[in-house]
């Protein structure tokens, strides 16, 4: 694909509804960080891996960018989704 891209960014950011690049890139980071707080197996790994396995570098944005999508903080959210999961398994 031969597109400038600064020609990308607009598609991107007026095309799809995203309100610029990082936004449209961390929603792809915060869907795979969600997936990895709420698996059973993934329980006793650092909310700063995930940060990191998803694409963040550090901490700091990733709650942020986080806690704007979901509402949550990761460590409310991985909470809720596991004990979710241990009621539904009761």
């Amino acid at each position: 694909m031969q597109l400038p891209e600064y020609k990308l960014r607009q598609l991107i950011n007026q095309g799809l509804g995203w309100r610029n690049f990082n936004a449209f890139v961390n929603s792809y980071r915060i869907a795979d960080a969600r997936q990895a707080l709420a698996d059973t197996a993934q329980a006793e790994v650092p909310i700063l891996t995930i940060a990191m396995d998803a694409g963040f570098q550090s901490l700091g944005p990733f709650n942020r960018a986080f806690k704007a999508e979901t509402g949550l903080t990761p460590t409310a959210f991985r909470s809720e989704q596991l004990a979710m999961q241990v009621i539904a398994g009761a």
